[in-house]
């Protein structure tokens, strides 16, 4: 069995959370790429950044997982499923849920799964979520504990904050950039410089290329 560790600051928690979020946005980004590529015999960068390949749906969810994982390491291996279940679904629907009501658009839709709500969530991903759960806790959290007390250090942690910064300014730009996309779909003009650049720079065409599984509902 492998060593517990203990004593951990607020900082190292954070740090490992946030190595896992960038490590899953990445996987996040190879993974949907190489499943088109199966399915559809050809690659697609379902990318959620407009900055880098990082599909941060993918890293929120490996430090949302993580970080409920060590609050069930020690419960009873069904409490930690249906907590994993719930934790995947209400994630998934707070997304699911924003897009749409937001934005206007979707990123996925389940509505021709059984058992879904809104097509936000279903049965199928439910089950999905809780394996991802009970695979964290009992093989992703110890390997990476452990990992990361050999290689942790000042320079990794000053590494992980310029990270985490760079990070936070990617998904702000992002958020922007796709709210002017849903503002110029709906017709909205803009006479404010900045967005005016934007319009040009990032305008339909790249966005679309960019977020190519995102799709405007048709009301």
């Amino acid at each position: 069995m492998k060593k517990e560790v203990k004593n951990e600051t607020k900082s190292e928690v954070f740090q490992k959370a946030f190595w896992l979020y960038m490590i899953g946005n990445i996987l996040g980004f190879l993974m949907e790429g190489f499943w088109c590529k199966l399915k559809y015999g050809r690659w697609e960068s379902h990318v959620v950044s407009m900055i880098g390949p990082f599909c941060l749906i993918y890293g929120f969810g490996a430090a949302i997982f993580y970080l409920c994982g060590r609050k069930l390491k020690n419960q009873n291996i069904f409490t930690q499923f249906l907590f994993s279940c719930l934790v995947g679904d209400v994630v998934e629907y707070i997304c699911g849920y924003f897009l749409e009501h937001v934005f206007g658009m979707r990123a996925w839709y389940y509505g021709r799964y059984f058992l879904n709500i809104n097509g936000y969530i279903c049965l199928f991903m439910t089950v999905a979520w809780g394996i991802v759960g009970i695979l964290f806790i009992y093989f992703v959290m110890p390997f990476w504990d452990n990992f990361y007390e050999k290689i942790k250090g000042k320079v990794l942690t000053k590494i992980c904050y310029v990270l985490a910064l760079i990070m936070f300014v990617d998904f702000m730009f992002t958020m922007v950039c796709i709210t002017r996309w849903a503002n110029r779909h709906k017709g909205y003009e803009s006479h404010n410089k900045i967005i005016n650049i934007i319009d040009k720079k990032y305008n339909d065409d790249f966005m679309a290329k960019r977020f190519n599984e995102w799709r405007f509902i048709k009301k």
